[in-house]
């Protein structure tokens, strides 16, 4: 690889440069940031459910919305 090209490249292009640099570091950034976020989640989820004892989650598919707000049967 010619490394003197890559070199003039760089310096030349300073503000396309500049521009993927950034643009790298805004992504690994939000990679980051999202990757903390879903383990933070995923932990206080946990949480509650470890304080009481509970091993497994069972939960019924469909929309719960529906599911709360039947009316009894009379």
């Amino acid at each position: 690889m010619n490394f003197g090209y890559l070199k003039n490249e760089l310096y030349y292009r300073k503000r396309r440069t500049l521009t993927a640099i950034l643009g790298l570091s805004i992504g690994i950034a939000l990679l980051v940031i999202i990757n903390a976020l879903a383990a933070a989640y995923k932990e206080a989820a946990r949480r509650p459910l470890q304080e009481i004892g509970a091993d497994i989650t069972v939960q019924r598919a469909g929309n719960a919305s529906q599911l709360c707000h039947r009316r009894p049967i009379s």
